[in-house]
């Protein structure tokens, strides 16, 4: 499993992610802030996290891509992913997925974090 995060990571965020890897298997995979006249926006870590996707897909790495995110810059990857004949699973808020997204998963691979939030909130 990988996961993409935005660098510099500080704090108690470190062991967290150390723990990712060695508790649970997960790669942490970290991109740079990049700074706009607007502020600090993250950069490549979208692009990072599909290209895993497709590569673990094409390996054979697995049959189930879990992806956490509501952001239509994964359309061509899902699209891609479930060529393969792999299933795909959406992880997100309601209000703040692309319906262009929501439309390439099947209905009951569509997880809402809304309705799980306080359940796993600390």
């Amino acid at each position: 499993m990988n996961m993409g995060v935005i660098y510099p990571i500080k704090g108690k965020k470190i062991g967290f992610i150390k723990s990712l890897k060695r508790k649970y298997g997960i790669n942490v995979k970290y991109r740079y802030l990049k700074e706009t006249p607007q502020g600090f926006k993250e950069k490549g870590v979208d692009v990072l996290l599909a290209i895993d996707m497709i590569t673990n897909a094409y390996e054979n790495n697995y049959d189930i891509a879990v992806l956490l995110s509501g952001d239509a810059d994964f359309i061509l990857a899902i699209e891609r992913f479930q060529a393969l004949k792999k299933k795909a699973e959406l992880w997100c808020f309601k209000d703040f997925v692309a319906w262009q997204l929501e439309r390439k998963v099947q209905k009951k691979n569509m997880k809402y974090l809304n309705k799980v939030i306080d359940k796993i909130k600390k």
